[in-house]
């Protein structure tokens, strides 16, 4: 039962991290899944922003900066990146409309879970779409643009959502991340108007947690070949 002196997003916060911290056990995972993750029972209060022993070091990881020049680019650089992605870690995906988030959120999807970046559609209506992965578990992509507060029956549908999920994307992230995590990846996305559809995104962590710092440094090394 929620306390009635506690806002909808802080309740969100303690119900959604402890379901995170509790879901994985040892051995779930990506398919390919990047190697030197942790599993996160190991660190139950990573999603509410404390930052384990041991793990200060990781927060000087700096920040990937990357452009792709077309839709198609940026579906295929997701694509790239998609099989890196760690159990539990959770994906903000911040920017303008039209910045290209749902297109790098279709080639995250196709590379994590193996398929057709076209099966992959927008969760702007649905708010919540799963897509199972082909060594177990899935991968969760849930919107937030279309949402201003959240609802008590918002609260349950993200909650559901991200109990099981071996890893989440979340496109508008940045309008209640901070109530979902304390410790995630973000990708902010910018478009050019000049020339068009350039797109350059910076890609950092946020929080101080293993995993996402694992999955950064992975990402750094494949844009650096690219």
């Amino acid at each position: 039962m929620s306390d009635s002196s506690a806002t909808p997003g802080a309740t969100l916060c303690r119900r959604v991290g402890r379901s995170l911290a509790a879901r994985v056990r040892v051995g779930e995972a990506c398919p390919t899944v990047a190697p030197g993750c942790v599993d996160i029972a190991s660190r139950p209060n990573r999603y509410y922003g404390r930052v384990s022993d041991g793990q200060s070091a990781l927060t000087s990881s700096p920040p990937i900066v990357t452009t792709t020049r077309s839709p198609g680019e940026t579906v295929e650089l997701g694509r790239r990146l998609g099989p890196l992605l760690g159990r539990g870690v959770l994906v903000s995906l911040e920017g303008g409309l039209g910045a290209g988030k749902t297109q790098l959120c279709k080639g995250l999807i196709a590379g994590a879970a193996g398929i057709d970046s076209d099966l992959v559609s927008s969760p702007a209506y649905t708010l919540v779409n799963h897509y199972p992965l082909n060594g177990g578990g899935h991968i969760v992509h849930i919107d937030f643009y279309r949402i201003d507060n959240l609802s008590v029956e918002d609260e349950l549908l993200f909650d559901e959502a991200l109990v099981d999920a071996t890893a989440a994307l979340i496109e508008w992230g940045d309008k209640f991340i901070s109530l979902l995590a304390g410790s995630y990846l973000r990708v902010r996305m910018e478009l050019a108007s000049t020339p068009p559809d350039l797109c350059t995104l910076i890609l950092d962590v946020v929080g101080g947690g293993a995993n996402e710092h694992v999955v950064l440094d992975g990402w750094r090394a494949l844009c650096e070949l690219s």
